[in-house]
């Protein structure tokens, strides 16, 4: 699986957010109508769409609760200005952490999205020699979701490298 790691800086945006459960969760499934539900109200709220140049869209998850069922994350839909904006009021302000971020592409059907992730976090980041930090988890959104396609990149949030 390709993979590299980079630093981000902090940012601050607008979010809308709902507690879903993870990649890990034997309902997993149910995660989905629910997020696309919080994108919707995100751009009805700032008057755009999802495929805007005006916002980068980025998922931030909390970690899952370890591997301890039932295995809930905070999922937040955040929208953050590319340039100049103003506060769009009836969302919450979100600033986005910095820091060290190992970050894997997907592109494919959105039912390998949870298999995708699981190889990610299960095989290729201890393979990688890596460690994740307590942080956000981001999902950078790279193309527009069709009902079956999504391209996106996952960055997980890793202590800084050993140089």
């Amino acid at each position: 699986m390709k993979s590299w790691i980079t630093d981000r800086s902090a940012r601050t945006g607008w979010s809308c957010s709902a507690v879903v459960p993870s990649s890990f969760a034997t309902d997993a499934a149910d995660a989905a109508p629910v997020i696309s539900l919080l994108w919707q109200e995100l751009c009805a709220r700032l008057g755009t769409n999802f495929d805007s140049s005006d916002y980068e869209f980025v998922g931030v998850s909390t970690p899952a609760d370890d591997l301890v069922p039932p295995h809930r994350i905070t999922y937040v839909a955040t929208a953050l200005p590319t340039g100049d904006a103003t506060d769009p009021g009836g969302l919450a302000d979100f600033e986005l952490e910095g820091g060290s971020y190992v970050v894997f592409p997907y592109r494919g059907p959105v039912s390998g999205l949870d298999d995708f992730y699981t190889a990610a976090y299960m095989r290729e980041v201890p393979a990688l020699g890596l460690s994740t930090r307590a942080g956000q988890h981001l999902e950078m959104y790279m193309a527009a979701v069709t009902e079956s396609q999504i391209a996106i990149e996952a960055w997980i949030p890793i202590n800084s490298p050993a140089s």
